[in-house]
């Protein structure tokens, strides 16, 4: 069965599973959310992830390759995704899911030019984690980040998407809100 019909045929089944109120369902899973590694490069205050570094081993991330052609949404999370050794062999595999839409969350710090590169696909979205836009509080909530470091990964990505006419990766804001960064909340859709 070809990789389209085995997906409509999927989505189908489960939602008629769904809709029986089924308990056990014979329908794969159409979203999936991914958690490579808790390792991060930064030691935000609001984070319990500081002192972990688990990373699960390529091996046991091929396991979830043969649900890949019924998937629709992925969303990638850590620690710091970037920073898995073997994130672009990953992705590169995920982009090969013809109905996928990615989504990672990352802080956007380890962003460069062959990162956006790699980026620049359909059904991409970045969500950034960026708690203000005030450099001074986003600098004390992500300890061991820059400000002007992540301002200049996101124009990167926006005037090489420019240049390549082309709507992918989309971004979104991540924000944690706390009694340090809730007087700023009105500065986010202007930066947005």
């Amino acid at each position: 069965m070809k990789t389209e019909d085995l997906f409509l045929a999927n989505k189908k089944l489960n939602e008629l599973e769904i809709n029986s109120n089924k308990l056990t369902l014979e329908s794969m899973p159409q979203r999936l959310m991914l958690v490579p590694t808790s390792k991060c490069n930064l030691r935000c205050i609001m984070c319990s992830r500081v002192s972990s570094d688990n990373t699960l081993s390529f091996e046991t991330i091929k396991k979830i390759f043969p649900i890949l052609p019924y998937l629709e949404t992925m969303e990638i999370q850590g620690g710091e995704p970037f920073l898995v050794d073997y994130f672009e062999e990953l992705l590169l595999k995920l982009f090969s899911a013809q109905h996928l839409t990615i989504s990672l969350l990352t802080n956007g710090l380890l962003i460069d030019k062959k990162w956006v590169d790699l980026l620049i696909k359909d059904n991409v979205h970045l969500s950034f984690s960026i708690d203000s836009v005030v450099k001074n509080t986003y600098e004390y909530i992500r300890k061991g980040a820059k400000f002007e470091d992540l301002l200049r990964n996101i124009n990167l990505i926006n005037e090489l998407k420019e240049k390549r006419n082309v709507k992918s990766p989309l971004k979104k804001i991540n924000t944690v809100v706390m009694k340090c960064n809730y007087k700023e909340l009105h500065l986010l859709p202007d930066f947005c």
